[in-house]
């Protein structure tokens, strides 16, 4: 399973089943704009809820195909610093049984991609911890706001 199949899964999640005016779904969202320093981070996904009833919920999501990249990841904590910042939640999105749930670390969880009746989905292995935090800064809206530009500018040429 490559990183593009994870990531397919998850675009399906959030745009079926009439979920296209309830969630933003970006795929390799770089956070902020520009060159200065901690812009060039990356997240694989990131999805906010559009509506308040839903308490405006922005999930981070960290994909991970090998065993090697996820203890990688593992000894560089500070890497998914600013995810945990813009998200109230974050999971690690992987094949099935390529992490074991205690090696989840506490403030994450862990989500994989299964095979159900013909397709796959997503599953709860390990349920992430809610966080509140503050509104995204306006740095993350610039991004988010390029992203969509970017994706028009696509559409219409």
């Amino acid at each position: 399973m490559t990183s593009e199949d994870i990531l397919t899964v998850l675009r399906e999640q959030y745009h079926s089943r009439g979920n296209n005016d309830q969630w933003a779904y970006f795929e390799e969202l770089r956070i902020g704009t520009g060159y200065g320093r901690g812009v060039e981070q990356r997240l694989d996904a990131w999805v906010m809820h559009l509506w308040p009833s839903h308490s405006m919920v922005r999930i981070a999501y960290e994909v991970k195909t090998s065993r090697a990249d996820f203890l990688t990841e593992l000894k560089s904590p500070i890497k998914r610093r600013k995810a945990l910042l813009y998200s109230n939640l974050f999971f690690f999105v992987t094949p099935p049984g390529l992490v074991r749930p205690e090696e989840i670390p506490i403030e994450c969880g862990l989500e994989e991609v299964r095979e159900v009746r013909d397709h796959q989905r997503l599953e709860i292995v390990v349920p992430a911890p809610w966080r509140d935090n503050p509104p995204p800064p306006w740095s993350l809206f610039a991004a988010v706001a390029r992203r969509v530009a970017r994706e028009e500018r696509k559409v219409t040429t």
